[in-house]
């Protein structure tokens, strides 16, 4: 998922939510993130953030911990 200060309106939403879900219309699904990437909103964006689930880390003492980091869970709902 990419988001602009146009979806998020206070940046630090995107780095302090939790559990996000997302209401998205299938219409604005791309392929890939090259396609993201030629949008002119993205182009015209101050900064973007991309979310793509939970992160996973292993590198202290080599204990895997999930959610290190952004986003817990990622929940996308499709609306029309």
């Amino acid at each position: 998922m990419w988001f602009s200060e146009q979806e998020y309106v206070i940046n630090s939403i995107g780095y302090l939510a939790q559990h996000l879900v997302v209401l998205l219309d299938p219409a604005l699904l791309v392929e890939g993130l090259q396609q993201v990437y030629r949008r002119d909103d993205f182009k015209s964006a101050r900064y973007a953030v991309l979310v793509t689930g939970p992160s996973a880390t292993a590198d202290i003492e080599g204990v895997l911990i999930r959610g290190a980091q952004g986003v817990r869970s990622l929940t996308v709902v499709w609306v029309q």
